[in-house]
């Protein structure tokens, strides 16, 4: 039912290399070290895990590992090349992942509109390619669209069906062993399913018995393809089916839509996501005024049903959960590729103008999407600068003692640099904790809500890894100190160490001895950027710069300490700071008064 043009399909490729590019990023996913970790665990198992093994406080919790396969190859790309081979990976993955869908476009649409949701795709999807299982599933996406372009014409045999339905039911089952994010492929399967019912439904210009056949033969290959995926899950993963749950799971739980960014709708933000809103706005437009057109001259067919169906319900996806933006572009573009081809074709002797002014402003969006990319992408084959690179090699260099506390944001970052030697309290993979564990205790102690210093004591911790306030977090506090201000004022725990990035706190009495490294941070809480003593504020920072290294937030605190007590070395502290941070805009807007130097 979506059969198309094949013209100009050489041009795929082609049209890859610009989403290509835009995946050459920093690695900067928070969740690419548990994937890592998870690839040595199975290595060194030689299976793979059942149970919470990346954790030291669940360490029996039953995991839904849905994403073995795709964790492998990061693990072993990782211990080959590194940081850039990450980087390889994903730009290949996209590679191919717009590959396939520039040729589902061309045949749907034509060049110019392969053209156009090329780019819109792109620039919907930059932000989240990320080094993680999701690409995989993508990529079974494109392929599965790309398959549909291929359905079998009206009146064709069910000979003719077979190898078809057979590639399908393939691409659908191969997923499912790679990534939960199947269930995409599933919602483009059920739009197609319902397209057919619709054909079966709509009146049409002459009855054709064929369409009925065609809407048994898709129902059954649902029935069939199911099957087949349960029967493959129940042999590559411990807990078979039970994998595929996982997203409805985390889409229908209000407490992950609220500590997880991801599963949160997308900011209407249309300077910083163009590509979302514009596939969104061009597209609904698009798809809304082909339907109306349609269904005003009865051409309406269950084709056009399908595209609307499909791009509704990946809109909806997409709004609800950002972490959507990336299936959203495949089959948003893909569903809207058809009625732009006609809408363009109605354009009669307007047909070249407005042409080259699509042209234009895909021209125009591809500009605008390298720029966020460079300013907001980090471009390169290394590491993210937000990744606590100095903060981890400190407890490593100073062998801080075990077991430690780490926020869950930097589990990830903790288990890649050190598992299996250490292990997690928390980490970001919900689905392998206890709920209960997560509020009562995680995020109890988190929070400093009462009998946070009992809890660190029943489970024996002696260092407390944590990157300072996000914003979201402060608004839950409402201004209340959190674990991070609890710590500093407790005698029994001593900030050793902080940077631009987080802080860590050890147990007086757990300090390793002789580490001439640890820093007694007493008067400057780092988090809050405050305190009350100038003189101790002033020595702190000072202590920090010679222990930890050179830091933003510790120049910070000295040059307004050390301005404030009319000290004259404010002055060459800042000029020490810029030389170190040139343009750094929170040195760049400091000023000491006159004479300082």
């Amino acid at each position: 039912m979506t059969g198309g043009r094949s013209r100009g399909i050489w041009l795929a490729p082609v049209l890859a290399l610009f989403p290509m590019v835009l995946a050459a990023t920093d690695v900067r996913d928070l969740d690419v070290g548990f994937h890592v970790a998870t690839g040595r665990a199975i290595d060194a198992a030689g299976e793979v895990p059942a149970t919470n093994v990346l954790s030291w406080s669940n360490p029996d919790e039953p995991w839904l590992l849905h994403q073995w396969i795709p964790a492998w190859i990061l693990h072993r790309v990782d211990a080959s090349l590194g940081n850039p081979g990450l980087v390889g990976l994903k730009m290949a993955l996209v590679f191919v992942m717009f590959s396939l869908l520039g040729a589902a476009l061309l045949r749907r649409g034509g060049v110019i509109v392969a053209i156009l949701g090329s780019v819109l795709a792109a620039s919907t999807a930059f932000p989240r390619f990320l080094e993680r299982p999701l690409l995989f599933s993508a990529v079974g996406l494109a392929a599965f669209l790309l398959t549909l372009t291929r359905v079998p014409p009206a009146g064709a045999s069910c000979r003719a069906w077979g190898p078809f339905l057979a590639v399908a039911a393939g691409i659908v089952a191969g997923t499912a062993v790679f990534h939960a994010g199947v269930v995409d492929l599933w919602v483009v399967a059920a739009a197609w399913v319902a397209g057919l019912a619709a054909d079966v439904a709509l009146p049409g210009p002459a009855p054709d018995p064929a369409r009925r056949r065609r809407l048994g033969l898709a129902v059954s290959w649902l029935l069939a393809t199911a099957a087949a995926t349960a029967a493959l899950l129940s042999l590559v993963h411990p807990h078979g089916v039970q994998v595929l749950l996982l997203p409805f799971r985390f889409s229908s739980d209000a407490w992950f839509h609220e500590h997880l960014v991801e599963f949160r709708p997308p900011p209407f933000e249309p300077l910083l996501f163009p590509g979302l809103w514009a596939t969104l706005a061009l597209g609904g437009a698009m798809l809304a005024l082909d339907l109306v057109r349609r269904a005003w001259t009865r051409t309406l067919r269950g084709s056009q049903v399908f595209d609307a169906l499909l791009f509704a319900a990946f809109a909806a996806l997409a709004l609800r959960h950002r972490r959507m933006a990336l299936p959203f572009a495949l089959a948003g573009t893909f569903a809207v590729a058809p009625a732009a081809a006609g809408l363009l074709e109605g354009c009669g002797r307007w047909r070249r103008p407005v042409a080259a002014a699509l042209l234009a402003a895909a021209a125009l969006l591809a500009v605008g999407t390298v720029q966020l990319w460079r300013t907001h992408g980090s471009p390169g084959f290394g590491l993210h600068p937000s990744h606590p690179t100095r903060l981890l090699s400190f407890v490593r260099d100073q062998a801080l003692p075990e077991p430690s506390f780490v926020s869950d944001a930097w589990g990830g970052h903790w288990l890649r640099e050190f598992y299996p030697a250490r292990r997690t309290f928390v980490d970001n993979r919900l689905e392998a904790y206890p709920p209960e564990f997560y509020k009562g205790v995680y995020q109890s102690i988190r929070y400093g809500e009462p009998g946070w210093d009992r809890k660190l004591a029943d489970w024996g911790i002696r260092t407390v890894v944590l990157r300072y306030t996000t914003s979201g977090e402060a608004l839950f506090l409402e201004e209340r100190p959190s674990l991070r201000q609890l710590l500093l004022g407790n005698p029994a725990w001593r900030l050793v160490y902080w940077d631009d990035h987080g802080e860590i706190f050890v147990r007086r009495d757990a300090v390793p001895p002789g580490c001439a490294a640890c820093a007694d941070t007493r008067h400057m809480d780092p988090d809050r950027m405050e305190g009350h003593d100038l003189a101790g504020v002033a020595a702190d920072a000072g202590e920090i710069l010679e222990k930890a290294g050179p830091s933003v937030r510790a120049f910070r605190a000295r040059i307004a300490a050390l301005q404030a007590l009319g000290d004259p070395a404010a002055g060459v502290v800042l000029e020490e700071a810029r030389a170190l941070f040139p343009g750094h805009p929170d040195l760049e807007d400091l000023a000491v008064a006159p004479g300082s130097h």
